[in-house]
């Protein structure tokens, strides 16, 4: 439903360096990120802190079962890319 965007670390980004991250969500029944680990890291202890702050505030459509909005786990993939113009 919604998704912050993580800042871009201003030395990585200064130095060019570029990144992803596999992250393993847990979302609750009213669809806020209740949990967050990061799962792999390349390159590793860049853009950790600034993915986890960013992916705590998205807001997801809750999931269903049996008409009840229940707990899901996803993983989500972020990407720091530097735009080139």
């Amino acid at each position: 439903l919604s998704r912050v965007w993580p800042d871009y670390p201003q030395r990585s980004r200064s130095l060019g360096i570029q990144g992803l991250l596999q992250l393993e969500i847990v979302v609750s029944p009213s669809g806020k990120v209740s949990a967050a680990k990061v799962i792999d890291a390349k390159p590793k202890e860049v853009f950790e802190e600034a993915a986890l702050v960013a992916i705590r505030q998205w807001r997801f459509q809750p999931a269903y079962k049996n008409g009840q909005a229940i707990e899901q786990r996803a993983l989500q993939r972020v990407d720091f890319r530097i735009e080139r113009r």
